[in-house]
Parts: C-alpha cells; sequence; structure tokens
C-alpha cells in the first residue's frame, strides 16, 4: 500500500511537471502544430494551479484524460513512460476526415502536436458497448455496416508509421524504445511473426482508411447511431488489420465471424466479390497472431508502471495472448496460401468464409436481423 501511495504521488509529480513544461513552451510557440493557442495556455493554467477543476476520466492505459465541466471540455495528453510514439498531426488530420464522414463525433476544440495534447469537445449521454453487445446479430451487423463505411468512404486518411502493430515491428520508434524488455521467447515469437508478415505483404491489397485499435472499448452510441472514439493510430491499411483486432479482442466466434463477413460483403451497395471476401477472411486469420502479440508486449511495457489494482489484469492480459497467440501461429500454414494467386477468377468458394481454418457453421442473415439493423444506423 506504502509503494502504491508513493507511485502515485510520483505520478502526480511527473504530471505537473509535464504540465508545466508545455505551458512555457506554448507561451513561445509560433508554429502550425498549434491552434486554439490562448485556450491551450488557460486551461494548461488552471489544472496546474486549480487541479480540482478538472474530473479524471478513466479507463485509458495510454493517455492522461480530464473533464473541464465548465467548459465541457475534456483534456487528454500522453501518461508519463507511455512507449508510444504518436504522430498527432496525423491523428488530428484522420479524426477531421472522420468527423467530415460522420463516423465519429468527437470534435477537436485545440491541440499542441508537440505534447500531443488535444483538446475536443466533452460528449454527454453517450452509450458504452460490452463484448457481450457484439454477441447479438443486429449489433455486430451495425458496426459492420460502420466499418465498411470507414474502409470505402473517400476520407483521405494519411499513413501512420506508429500504428497499432507498432509494438512488434522493429523498423519502428515505439518498438526501440520498449526492445530491452523482451525475452528469448518473445523473440523467438517475434520470428514466426515476421513469416506471417512476410505473406501479407505479398497480397496486393489496396490500403484504405483504418481505425487501427478497433475492439468494443472504442465504440460508442450517441443519439441511437453506433459510432467510433480514439483515432491515435489511425492510418491507411489493409481492412483486414482492424477486423482482426476487433475479432481478437472482442472475442468474437466463427459463427459471429461469419455474420461479419456476409453482411460486409453486401452493406453500403457496394458488393464484393466472393474471392475479395475470401481474401479478406484469409488475411484477417493472418493479422490474428500480429494482433494478439502486440497487445502482449503492450501490456509487458504497461505493467512495469502499473499500480497493484491493475498489475493483475495485465499479468492476466500478457498470460492470455500470449496462449492465443501461439494457438493462432498454429493453426496457419503458409505453405497452404497462395496470396499471388488470381482469386477473383476463382469462384468455387464454401459459404462459410471461416471454413477456409475451421469446419463451417450453418448461419444466414434472416431478414428479421436486418430489419433490426436499421434502428441500429
Amino acid at each position: 500500500m506504502h509503494r502504491q501511495l508513493v507511485a502515485i504521488t510520483t505520478e502526480k509529480i511527473e504530471k505537473k511537471a509535464i504540465l508545466s513544461k508545455m505551458l512555457t513552451d506554448l507561451e513561445k510557440e509560433i508554429v502550425d502544430e498549434v491552434y486554439n493557442k490562448n485556450l491551450l495556455i488557460e486551461l494548461l493554467t488552471i489544472k496546474i494551479f486549480h487541479s480540482d477543476k478538472f474530473k479524471e476520466l478513466t479507463g485509458g492505459f495510454s493517455s492522461n484524460t480530464y473533464h473541464y465541466e465548465k467548459n465541457n471540455l475534456v483534456l487528454r495528453f500522453p501518461k508519463p513512460h507511455n512507449p508510444l510514439y504518436r504522430y498527432t498531426c496525423i491523428e488530428i488530420y484522420n479524426l477531421s476526415e472522420a468527423k467530415l464522414f460522420e463516423l465519429t463525433p468527437i470534435k477537436i476544440i485545440g491541440y499542441y502536436a508537440k505534447y500531443s495534447l488535444l483538446v475536443t469537445e466533452f460528449i454527454p449521454s453517450l452509450q458504452a458497448y460490452s463484448e457481450k453487445d457484439f454477441k447479438q446479430p443486429e449489433k455486430l451487423m451495425a458496426l459492420t455496416h460502420l466499418i465498411k463505411k470507414l474502409h470505402y468512404s473517400q476520407a483521405s486518411f494519411k499513413k501512420n508509421p506508429e500504428a497499432s502493430l507498432c509494438f512488434i515491428d522493429s523498423a519502428t520508434k515505439t518498438f526501440q524504445t520498449i526492445k530491452s524488455i523482451l525475452s528469448e521467447e518473445d523473440y523467438e515469437i517475434l520470428h514466426k511473426l515476421d513469416a506471417i508478415r512476410c505473406c501479407l505483404t505479398k497480397f496486393n491489397i489496396i490500403k484504405r482508411p483504418a481505425h487501427g485499435d478497433l475492439h468494443h472499448f472504442n465504440l460508442i452510441e450517441i443519439n441511437g447511431k453506433m459510432q467510433l472514439m480514439d483515432w491515435e493510430l489511425s492510418t491507411l491499411e489493409d481492412p483486414a488489420l482492424d477486423i482482426s483486432r476487433f475479432f481478437c479482442v472482442s472475442n468474437l466466434n466463427n459463427e459471429q465471424k461469419d455474420i461479419f463477413f456476409q453482411y460486409y460483403k453486401s452493406s453500403l451497395n457496394i458488393p464484393l466479390s466472393e474471392a475479395t471476401i475470401t481474401s479478406l477472411a484469409t488475411r484477417v486469420k493472418l493479422f490474428e497472431p500480429l494482433n494478439y502479440f502486440s497487445i502482449v508486449v503492450w501490456a509487458k511495457y504497461a505493467i512495469l508502471f502499473a499500480y497493484s489494482d491493475t498489475r493483475n489484469l495485465l499479468e492476466a492480459t500478457i498470460k492470455n495472448f500470449t496462449e492465443k497467440t501461439l494457438n493462432a501461429i498454429e493453426k496457419i500454414d503458409l505453405a497452404t496460401i497462395k496470396p499471388k494467386s488470381n482469386l477473383e477468377n476463382n469462384v468455387s468458394y464454401p459459404n462459410s468464409y471461416f471454413s477456409l481454418f475451421k469446419p463451417a457453421s450453418e448461419n444466414e442473415l434472416t431478414k428479421e436481423q436486418e430489419k433490426k439493423l436499421f434502428k441500429y444506423r
């Protein structure tokens, strides 16, 4: 208990030092990476000297987030020891595009990109989702509609070099920060993942707007409409990465995955061929161990600075997702995957896309399910 109290006190001191440094630099900054400078100075001054005016919003591991009730604003900046190298200008650009295409309710009020400081409007009356919600076919179909709307939108996203797989990509700055904590066994897993990553690069895929960290924690419902939150890992990427991330974190079973693919194939009046969907399902499966292990590596770093009340959760995450990584790798036979073959000319595909990897489940979308979907759009 004493050690945790010391850690909390130390973190408060570190936060105040960071905020003071931001304020000092901001007052003399004249660059494009600052927006609404006077408001930022005002908010930082209040946060430093009257911190009781802000209410901490809990839930995120990577950022400190506070609600300033007087102006109904949210202040966000990285936590101390956060290893993620942020390209905040890219996040802001992609978030603005997502807002334009009605994919998110987040409205940017101000930012200081140098310190990844972001101020947005507070969103009242939102409904958070749980993993259990997406076991319901109508909610799952509403999600599918939203994700396909993102992937096939005309939003001109920018590529983020430090997106969701940066924790296992040796080319990133984030990986260079955390690599010393990895064990010999971790590097053996990374070696196996490199072969899968190499296979993925052989697919001729158009990179599309992607959320980068898609799971139920980053989805909300507001005014009856499903929306996406937390765009710091948004990028241009293979849509399979987003879908695989959601499947991994939100723990969908094969039947639910089939519902997703069947609706993704036909929704938004953008029909996709059987070959396109089969290729997508194959890539989703290949991304699975990459997504699992990126979460493992992130948790291994986060646990070094975690309080005791979250340490148990992180330990369980490391153990659980390491097992899932190894199981996912074992189920993949790269010798049977032919990414360079012309799949569009091959129309002989099973009804269940995931029967490529496991026995098919007989599942079709009913008219009743289709009807229920519209109230969630």
